[in-house]
């Protein structure tokens, strides 16, 4: 059987390599530490690191690595209290500090490697954990499945206290927070968390039963990165947790820097490379349009002054392909005067960093900028509130459709829009709509199939595309989603209701373009309305393909 000695063992392991990669991190700091002796942010930077490697060993019984690890956060902390920087003698201890843990974690890895293996290892496990502890149990298996999917392993936790010990057993990864739990609101958890060393660098994401906006800041202050309410889109829920988790692991992410001076191009490269980035250089701006086509960098580092050209130009020529219309550009630059800032947004700069920047703040930059352009770049042509493709996006896929329509299968068109939306937002207010309509874009997602096209066509209207279905097919398949919907209890301030929504159905037929597919789903839907609502009307043109019944 594959038990917990083996899977300790195992992240032991994994800890020993990532911890030997935190080193060789350090002693670049210390080698900028003695460049510049007096930067106290690099000091700071230097005792977080030993910080780390400090609590992580003792979670895998290192006791001489802990040890030394905490010797060399104590000697950091002191030259940063003492505000003066380091000296030579200082820094010299501070690489004695670094040999000697690198020696004890060479010495464990050799053991590890040379220990007999465990009986019977079983299949490899996940190196990535998420703590979950959620109330809903029927939530708590549908993401614990997905993220299974995804070759994560859940710990499942039904209290705070469950929970909490969890944590102080293995700082994981995630952790996902339902909140109100039975013992406590919750909140504690993801402070606790965040109070422990390394805590910061866990993703948190708290899922509430109905919040408040007090509530959603005190979530938010206790350390959540991000906050979901019911009903809940487990997919979405998902994804942002692989998204917060992917920020620590920048290695993919590529960064372009356009940068003359030999000094600071090396030091931009090395605080970077060392914070996992892939980073090329640029000294000449001549090289600059055949650099960026074949590297095709995720953000892109310009300093302003190049000699022929400036970083302004490059910014313009960026901003003008549609490729990269939406590439961060953050300028690096001596230039700390009001109109270099002004031109900066002007050409379409994302941040103005003025020389010289400290390491620490490079990071954070360039880690924020990237966050959002990934995000941005999930959202393109999708809604951000349903995640389903935009008004835009869906008709160039229906207009290709119809293009390239054969009518030796069916194709149909469903139009469905929630019935008095108006009347929901002036009784239960807008925040309380917006759920309603995540609710039944939820139940519709989960009811057709992967390969139909969903979209969000207007406010509360979502029109569906599906193949091969006959008539009474699509008939019962939009009446169920629609009897579903009607069950659903929806909540504003604490009170119960209830919405039903309306449906139309057109069957794309030869000689159609899209405009008269289109307004014939309307149509339909629009008798749906007249005939009380809460129900779904074919359009009734002649049916040309086989019903199959």
């Amino acid at each position: 059987m594959y038990n917990w000695q083996t899977r300790f063992n195992e992240r032991r392991s994994q800890f020993i390599s990532r911890s030997l990669e935190r080193l060789a991190g350090i002693d670049g700091l210390i080698g900028f530490l003695e460049q510049r002796p007096g930067d106290l942010g690099l000091l700071k930077q230097i005792a977080q690191h030993f910080h780390q490697l400090n609590g992580a060993a003792g979670i895998y019984e290192m006791n001489e690595l802990c040890k030394l690890a905490g010797h060399g956060e104590d000697q950091t902390i002191r030259l940063v209290s003492a505000g003066g920087g380091a000296g030579p003698n200082e820094i010299a201890g501070l690489r004695e500090i670094v040999k000697a843990l690198r020696l004890q974690l060479s010495g464990q890895q050799g053991a590890a490697e040379t220990a007999p293996a465990l009986e019977s290892p079983g299949p490899a496990t996940s190196a990535v954990e998420v703590v979950m502890a959620i109330p809903d149990q029927t939530a708590m298996y549908a993401i614990t499945r997905l993220l299974e999917q995804k070759n994560i392993a859940v710990r499942p936790c039904r209290t705070a206290a469950a929970a909490k010990e969890a944590i102080s057993q293995r700082l994981p990864e995630g952790l996902i927070l339902g909140i109100p739990l039975p013992d406590s609101l919750g909140f504690e958890v993801a402070r606790d968390l965040r109070a422990m060393p390394g805590g910061q660098r866990t993703a948190i994401i708290v899922l509430s039963q109905e919040a408040r906006f007090p509530d959603k800041v005190v979530a938010l202050r206790s350390g959540a990165d991000a906050l979901f309410e019911h009903p809940l889109d487990h997919d979405k829920v998902v994804a942002k947790m692989l998204a917060l988790m992917d920020r620590d692991r920048p290695q993919s992410l590529r960064v372009l820097s356009v940068e003359d001076d030999p000094d600071q191009a090396a030091f931009i490269r090395s605080v970077l490379e060392t914070a996992g980035y892939n980073v090329a250089t640029i000294d000449d701006p001549r090289h600059f349009e055949e650099t960026l086509i074949r590297f095709d960098p995720h953000i892109l580092l310009l300093d302003i002054m190049l000699g022929e050209m400036n970083g302004f130009e490059l910014a313009k020529y960026v901003r003008q392909s549609e490729k990269f219309a939406n590439l961060p550009i953050l300028f690096l630059t001596t230039q700390n005067q009001l109109n270099f800032h002004i031109q900066s947004a002007r050409v379409g700069g994302d941040d103005h960093l003025v020389k010289p920047v400290a390491p620490p703040l490079l990071v954070a930059a360039v880690a924020g900028r990237l966050e959002r352009y990934r995000a941005l770049q999930k959202q393109l042509g999708r809604d951000a509130l349903t995640g389903w493709l935009t008004h835009g996006t869906f008709m160039e896929q229906a207009a290709r459709i119809v293009a390239n329509y054969d009518r030796k299968y069916s194709v149909a068109l469903i139009v469905f829009d929630i019935d008095n939306m108006q009347s929901i937002n002036d009784r239960c207010g807008y925040a309380a709509g917006d759920k309603v309509i995540l609710s039944l874009a939820n139940l519709l997602k989960q009811g057709f199939r992967q390969s139909d096209r969903l979209g969000r066509i207007d406010g509360d209207e979502f029109a569906v595309i599906l193949d091969d279905l006959d008539y009474y097919e699509l008939e019962s398949l939009t009446t169920h989603a629609l009897q579903e919907f009607e069950q659903v209890r929806h909540l504003a301030s604490g009170t119960p209701f209830q919405a039903t929504a309306s449906a139309g159905i057109a069957v794309l037929q030869p000689g159609m373009d899209l405009r008269a597919w289109g307004t014939a789903a309307e149509q339909a839907l629009r008798q749906a309305k007249e005939k009380g609502r809460n129900r779904a009307v074919t359009a009734q043109i002649a049916h040309t393909w086989e019903r199959g019944r």
